[in-house]
Parts: structure tokens; C-alpha cells; sequence
């Protein structure tokens, strides 16, 4: 299916965001954080890719109420999904399954699981803490990669 795509996206700290502007670029579309995605209507899109954060395990809630409310808009489209976590292998699957709904796995064309971020100096609070006590996490990692957000772009053309 070719048309307008838009990828809608949550990001804490910018990992998700990066991904999603690089995967638009790709594709000649836009991108848009979800809160901002949900007031804009979907209607001029042919195409919806939607990217998540994953913090323990876990997608991101806004992520989820934004395809339920948008189901029967979705249903119509052709859909993507990706995650961002530092997770691999069927950690990392698993990790996909628990971020998205089933129903929207099941009719998105690709999904995909690329490299997170854990960036010290962008976390506060909880988080800062969770990272450093539970993970033991002393600095930053990146598993960032652009090549493959490109190649899970070039799987929808």
C-alpha cells in the first residue's frame, strides 16, 4: 500500500522520537509524539507505524490508549509497530508482545525490536534510581541504530 504515512510515537527521553524521525524520513512522511497524533486525526494517512519505549519490561501506556481509541480508524490502514529496548533475543520479543495490543500485532504488516538507549544523564527521579540501584548501571549505553531503523522503514516500500 503506498500513500501518506505517519508514525506516532512515545519517548520519555528521546530515543523513541529519533527512531521515529528517521523511519518518516524514509518513508517521506511525518512524525508526530501521540498525544499530539490523537487530537490530529488520522484520516489524511495511509499508513499509521507507531513506536514505544520500553521502562522495565513495559510499553508505554499512552501508547496503548492511543490504538485503542483510534481502533476502527486503524483497522483500515496499513500498520508497523517497533519498540525501543535495550532487551535481545526472545527477551526482546517478549518485550514487543507486552508493549502492543494483540489485536494490532496480529494486522501490522512489520514489527521490529531496535536498540534502545539508557542515557544517566537525561534520567530523574525514579528512574535515575531504578537504573542505577536495580541494573547497576554506571553510564551510558546506546544500542541506537539508525541502519536498522532504515531497514525496517524499507520493508514497507
Amino acid at each position: 500500500m503506498a500513500g501518506r504515512t505517519l508514525v506516532v510515537y512515545a519517548s520519555k527521553y528521546g530515543t523513541t522520537e529519533k527512531y521515529a524521525r528517521i523511519i518518516a524520513d524514509a518513508l517521506g512522511g511525518d512524525s508526530l509524539e501521540v498525544a499530539k497524533a490523537g487530537t490530529a486525526g488520522l484520516g489524511g494517512y495511509d499508513r499509521i507505524i507507531v513506536g514505544s519505549p520500553v521502562f522495565a519490561g513495559q510499553g508505554s501506556g499512552k501508547v496503548k490508549k492511543f490504538l485503542e481509541k483510534n481502533r476502527k480508524q486503524l483497522a483500515a490502514k496499513e500498520t508497523g509497530a517497533y519498540i525501543c529496548c535495550m532487551a535481545q533475543g526472545e527477551d526482546s520479543k517478549g518485550q514487543l508482545v507486552r508493549a502492543y495490543p494483540e489485536w494490532f500485532l496480529k494486522t501490522a504488516r512489520n514489527t521490529e525490536v531496535l536498540g534502545g538507549e539508557i542515557l544517566l544523564s537525561k534520567l530523574k527521579g525514579l528512574h535515575k534510581l531504578i537504573i542505577v540501584k536495580m541494573m547497576k548501571q554506571e553510564k551510558d549505553e546506546s544500542a541506537f541504530s539508525e541502519e536498522n531503523a532504515r531497514k525496517f522503514a524499507g520493508r514497507f516500500i
